[in-house]
């Protein structure tokens, strides 16, 4: 490493001139880049319930619909039905349309002259008022129309679309949604709502919002870091270069993203900010240590050598522990947060790349010729952050016994916390409670159903086995007791069709849903099916009648809570239905549901490998594993207390906050690094190990103080997202880097004043001196670890 930065000092303009070109280059690619927002981004690949569902898509086609509601006080009417069903006509003719259901689609099934009648309810508007009612009353009897298409008073109607991405347009989403929006604009003054709600206007919504996002967060994130390191290293120099490099890595990120067809996600769009952000934290280490050495009289020459030496292995070693944080998160199984650990560690990579490459050069060339008088230790110290940095240190040595207490407290509190931790993976949960988005989703729950679906498939794999009375019993029974648990809000199935055309041919009245019922032969059964095309009911049971479905609407958005509803629907599934049928539930919503689990266990997963790094590195650096342990424990009172404030304050696990630990803990490390390698400089051949430790809290108070603020500052600029988990991301990040502040000067010294570090370069130097300590009397009989330990 000190031979990279030395490098990059003895020929400045060549490297600056290279690396300008290949940006330049590099920067063509962009207008490449696309932002989508993909349905398999919150999936594991190979999650049970992902497979099932892909199998029921083949089986039964799609639930997941985009939904035309239209809402008025005067709906159900000769004229407002007649626009309604001209924007029909107008939807139908979109490309990529392949089914309109309404209304105008869905056969009302009754008997007329002795035969099944499967007209639409309004295959013709009728006129008057009084035909109107029949045919709503005609609706609030089927279960598979009421509250589904209309609600019970006709205010509410839905028109459910199924799409079909015939071309596999990547854009397809995005274009079918935004031509649905430009078709209902037009009747939004006919009525009182017409809103559209589905997963395509969803992603469409997320794809404006992060294009909003990266016009907003990104220039503040500029701005504000610029201040704070213009203020914090009292140069204007020490805000370019950071800058400069930031940018750099990120139109270098940006273009391997354009060339590798990665297109911008939710979590990849906060990349840019990010490396601006963390990018800029080793550039600031590298200044303040060569301003350091100016200040204490060097020439630039001398400077520029001294700091390559001295921080030199800090950086790389920092550098390599905040890199397997954000690898860490690739290690997750949901491949939104996968994609971004990858873009994001690669982005830092090639931000210490080019840190190391040309901070040094700008340094060699921007600096003045002009030798400094050194400054003294009391000049030193009487600083703004040294004084700050002093007095935290002085208050832990003089207050050891209730520095320890207060931890110790804030420690079980952060437990109890960290206990109640909720994990939640739900896509609505990106928006504000006051977007457009929420409200329509707010409405269609209202007026009719949720959005949310989950199928229960039930087979046997016996051709005809739900011809039978006996296992259409069986789903009669499952959807009994799923209404009365009152979690859900809607269920339709291959039954509802059978108990409409039994209440038809057995000439029986109903006024509501629950009058109707089913035949009690099979052969009556059979008889039924002969009168009505398969086509019609094709969603809910296979042609052989060997496997049928329940389709559940519901509006749980919470993981946990869904979890738990799913997981009493399978216990009374085991304990009442019959053996003989194989029961799968799945759907979009018990797959995010599903994801929240992976969530959890890859953030376990990513703080462990986390962990390991931190010791294993510094241990390896300073020789032994207690060294590896300070570093780490003053990172993990940090993050402890990052779960206890989501814990005690109900922030859930989720795509943005999953992060936030291992991306803190990588980070985090880096100053206590930086930390213990200017104090083991600082006590070599020392035996006041307490002045030493005074030196280094003064030497290092500046640069960590600095990058410390320039990162809270930075990470609240995401607070000004348009995505919760994104604000909560940022907000909870800051606070974690405030924390970590506090502790590298409270824990960090507290741990160092009880061990002496050895580098892996002490050791190496120690080898030429060998032979003379094998023949020296005063070290007979000790081994090689004896002699560097007994030399230290």
């Amino acid at each position: 490493m000190e031979k990279i930065l030395n490098f990059s000092a003895k020929y400045p303009w060549p490297i600056l001139i290279i690396i300008l070109l290949i940006t330049a280059l590099a920067s063509t690619t962009l207008s490449s880049l696309k932002i989508q927002i993909s349905a398999e981004s919150l999936v594991v690949d190979d999650d049970p319930a992902w497979i099932a569902q892909q199998q029921s898509l083949k089986l039964f086609g799609d639930s997941d619909v985009t939904v035309i509601l239209f809402k008025d006080k005067d709906l159900f009417t000769t004229e407002k039905l007649q626009q309604v069903k001209k924007a029909i006509d107008e939807l139908s003719g979109l490309a990529g349309v392949i089914e309109v259901t309404s209304l105008f689609s869905v056969a009302n099934v009754k008997l007329i002259d002795d035969t099944i009648s499967n007209k639409p309810f309004l295959e013709e508007i009728p006129e008057s008022p009084e035909e109107l009612e029949s045919i709503l009353q005609d609706t609030r009897i089927n279960p598979l129309v009421i509250n589904n298409l209309v609600n019970e008073d006709g205010s509410a109607l839905a028109v459910n679309l199924t799409l079909d991405n015939i071309d596999k347009d990547p854009d397809f989403e995005q274009k079918i949604s935004r031509q649905i929006e430009d078709i209902i604009v037009s009747y939004h003054d006919r009525f009182d709502k017409v809103v559209q709600v589905g997963l395509p206007y969803i992603r469409d919504t997320i794809t404006k919002k992060v294009d909003e996002d990266q016009r907003t967060i990104m220039p503040w994130s500029v701005a504000i870091l610029a201040i704070a390191l213009a203020i914090g290293m009292r140069s204007l120099t020490g805000a370019i270069i950071p800058l400069f490099t930031s940018l750099v890595s990120i139109v270098l990120t940006l273009a391997g993203m354009a060339l590798l067809e990665i297109p911008i996600s939710v979590m990849t769009s906060i990349v840019p900010a990010l490396i601006i952000i963390v990018g800029s934290t080793e550039d600031i280490h590298i200044i303040a240590e060569y301003k350091g050495n100016r200040n204490n009289g060097m020439t630039t020459a001398a400077a520029l050598d001294d700091m390559s030496r001295t921080i030199g292995i800090a950086i790389l070693l920092t550098f390599i522990t905040t890199y397997f944080g954000f690898v860490s998160i690739a290690t997750n199984d949901i491949n939104l947060l996968k994609e971004f650990g990858l873009v994001a560690s690669t982005g830092l990579m090639l931000n210490f790349i080019i840190t190391s490459l040309s901070v040094p050069a700008i340094l060699k060339i921007t600096s003045s010729k002009k030798v400094k008088i050194a400054e003294d230790a009391a000049s030193k110290a009487s600083h703004l952050f040294p004084r700050i940095a002093l007095s935290i240190f002085d208050f832990v040595l003089n207050n050891k016994k209730k520095t320890t207490t207060l931890l110790v407290l804030l420690l079980v509190w952060s437990v109890i916390g960290a206990l109640q931790l909720r994990v939640n993976n739900n896509p609505l949960g990106y928006f504000k409670q006051d977007t457009e988005i929420i409200k329509n989703v707010t409405l269609l729950e209202k007026e009719l159903a949720g959005i949310e679906t989950f199928s229960i498939i039930l087979e046997t794999g016996i051709e005809g086995t739900f011809q039978k009375v006996r296992y259409l019993e069986e789903i009669e029974k499952l959807q009994k007791h799923i209404n009365s648990t009152g979690l859900f809000d809607k269920t339709m199935s291959f039954n509802d069709y059978l108990k409409m055309i039994h209440l038809s041919m057995d000439e029986g009245e109903a006024e509501t849903t629950a009058d109707l019922y089913l035949p009690n032969e099979d052969y009556l059964v059979r008889e039924y099916l002969n009168f009505i095309d398969h086509d019609l009911f094709k969603a809910f049971v296979t042609k052989d009648y060997s496997r049928t479905r329940i389709l559940v609407r519901h509006a749980i958005y919470d993981s946990n809570e869904l979890r738990l509803a799913i997981t009493e629907l399978e216990n009374y599934i085991q304990e009442n239905l019959d053996p003989a049928l194989k029961v799968k539930i799945t759907g979009s919503s018990i797959v995010s549901a599903n994801g929240a689990d992976y969530m959890a266990a890859g953030q376990g997963k990513s703080l462990l490998l986390m962990s390991i790094v931190i010791i294993a590195v510094v241990a390896v650096l300073f020789v032994t594993w207690k060294a590896g342990v300070v570093a780490l424990i003053p990172n993990l009172m940090p993050v402890l207390v990052l779960f206890g404030v989501m814990g005690h304050f109900n922030i859930p696990l989720d795509t943005g906050t999953a992060m936030v630990a291992v991306i803190a803990l990588g980070i985090c490390v880096d100053d206590t690094v930086h930390f213990m390698t200017r104090y083991h400089h600082r006590s070599r051949n020392r035996d006041d190990q307490e002045q030493a430790l005074r030196d280094t809290v003064i030497d290092e108070s500046v640069p960590i103080f600095t990058t410390s603020f320039a990162l809270i500052l930075g990470f609240m600029t995401f607070a000004m997202s348009s995505f919760i988990p994104i604000i909560y991301f940022g907000w909870l990040s800051a606070m974690v880097m405030l924390l970590a502040l506090i502790t590298t000067f409270i824990l960090t010294p507290l741990l160092l004043s009880f061990i002496r570090l050895v580098t892996m370069w002490d050791m190496l130097s120690l080898n030429l001196q060998a032979r003379v300590i094998e023949k020296c009397h005063l070290f007979k009989g000790f081994t090689s670890w004896h002699h560097i330990t007994r030399y230290y």
